[in-house]
């Protein structure tokens, strides 16, 4: 089969969101097992076609307009759609919630949106403003697409209560893999006692100021912990500011000691840097189906995440993990703590998280399950011209 991809892509090994190592990740395993992968994806440095050894990556400059942008946009996608398929007919054209909107549907061509939480998933979820021009474009996506992938059980039953048309869809739940592989427990020897790591952008929704009040409450407690940050910085959506900045301000206000905060982190780094960690906490307000979370339980570590989402379709309290209320940072600093105190206990968790990834979530078995899922389109569609 010929799978076309639209969406973010890794881009010279510059550090990545979770959706582009996801995707990534896919479409490394379809190459490997014989199938034709064709990427589209952007970069502010160049429009154009991108060198690369297993697949072509066709690469669009996502803001070369001041004004219009996305008609320019939506010009070039549609224009390479058209020439990769001319080359070897494409079978599935994969993207995410809004990215259907303005691409001329071709003859013979299944069109698939993947869950990954879109605009109206965070909005609602998050109480915030729904913004017409976002909700406009989504809306018009899913209407074309003939089926949808949600990435956990929770994602696509929140989608199908806001758009109801969606339940005439071939829809199926089929989770984010992980290259397990790649993360590894790593010796015991690299941990650092009382390490508290959290990873991700520095936006209010992934929990980082909850954590910090978090931190500060057990500190009071144990001055011996260390609370170690890494990701990118956010401008606030209720002032408008740098969170990072927010964040600096917190710690010297509060006189917290062993607080690195550090910028964003190439994912190829991320195995070693977990290493270091003796627990990970990850208390995001609402996620579709997180990779960061994947990839802490596959390095076996006690961890922490948020109970909103799709939590509890991950983890099991006591047994893989704990989750915590992410808007109380009473309750995050009990769960940290309770890790911190229970060590055989939560290396047991660790041990059993790593086990819930090698059960469900490999992209050795998750790829298979996405081949029969497009497989399943291309029958159907053969199925009904008989």
């Amino acid at each position: 089969m010929h799978i076309c991809f639209i969406g973010e892509f890794p881009y010279q090994n510059k550090p990545v969101g979770g959706v582009s190592v996801f995707l990534k990740t896919l479409a490394d395993a379809l190459h490997e097992r014989g199938h034709v992968v064709s990427i589209i994806s952007f970069s502010s440095a160049f429009e154009g076609w991108e060198p690369r050894g297993n697949y072509p990556i066709y690469r669009v400059h996502p803001s070369k307009w001041p004004f219009l942008n996305f008609i320019r946009i939506a010009r070039n996608i549609n224009r390479t759609l058209r020439s990769i398929n001319s080359g070897k007919p494409i079978d599935v054209v994969e993207t995410a919630e809004a990215g259907l909107c303005f691409l001329r549907k071709m003859e013979g061509v299944k069109y698939v949106v993947r869950l990954h939480g879109g605009h109206h998933f965070f909005a609602k979820g998050l109480n915030q403003k729904i913004k017409w021009w976002s909700a406009y474009q989504e809306k018009r996506s899913l209407q074309k697409a003939d089926s949808i992938i949600g990435v956990s059980q929770f994602v696509l039953s929140s989608t199908l209560e806001y758009y109801p048309f969606l339940k005439a869809r071939n829809c199926r739940v089929i989770p984010n893999p992980i290259d397990a592989k790649r993360f590894i427990g790593i010796s015991d020897a690299r941990t650092i006692p009382g390490s508290i790591l959290f990873w991700g952008a520095y936006a209010e929704k992934k929990g980082i100021f909850e954590l910090l009040e978090a931190y500060r409450l057990l500190k009071l407690e144990k001055p011996e912990i260390s609370l170690h940050l890494y990701g990118r910085d956010i401008l606030s959506r209720q002032t408008g500011k740098s969170n990072l900045q927010q964040m600096k301000n917190f710690v010297a206000s509060n006189k917290l000691e062993n607080v690195e905060i550090h910028g964003n982190v190439d994912n190829a780094l991320l195995p070693s840097i977990i290493a270091e960690a003796e627990i990970v906490v990850l208390p995001s307000h609402l996620e579709a189906m997180p990779v960061a979370w994947l990839e802490a339980m596959a390095m076996a570590k006690p961890f922490v995440a948020g109970e909103t989402g799709p939590g509890p379709e991950i983890i099991s309290p006591f047994k893989n993990g704990l989750l915590c209320n992410p808007h109380t940072p009473a309750d995050i600093a009990a769960k940290i703590l309770f890790m911190l105190e229970n060590k055989e206990k939560a290396n047991e968790m660790g041990h059993q998280a790593r086990k819930t990834v090698e059960d469900l979530y490999t992209i050795e078995k998750l790829a298979d399950r996405n081949i029969a899922f497009y497989a399943g389109l291309k029958a159907t569609d053969v199925a009904s011209s008989k």
